[in-house]
């Protein structure tokens, strides 16, 4: 599983340039969370959310993990720091 950012023209509302805009990649961006399969398909992919939000907090707020059985290893990056434990 991880986080993903496209980029997106920037919004001509101040508010939103800050929400939006990632100062990782120096670019507005827009972002998903996937998790996918050894074969690369897609199994989850959320709604997108604005390119400010970190990869942690993102999952926090939609639970990706809670939805996948304990069964199935879960190989995540160090964005997703402490996801193993229970939530």
């Amino acid at each position: 599983m991880d986080g993903t950012q496209r980029p997106i023209q920037g919004p001509t509302d101040s508010e939103k340039q800050k929400l939006n805009y990632s100062g990782k990649n120096k670019c507005h961006t827009r972002k998903h969370l996937a998790a996918v399969d050894q074969n690369k398909r897609v199994l989850v992919l959320t709604q997108v959310k604005e390119g400010k939000l970190h990869d942690q907090k993102f999952h926090d707020q939609e639970k990706v993990v809670g939805n996948i059985p304990l069964e199935i290893p879960i190989e995540v990056d160090s964005g997703f720091q402490g996801i193993h434990a229970p939530i």
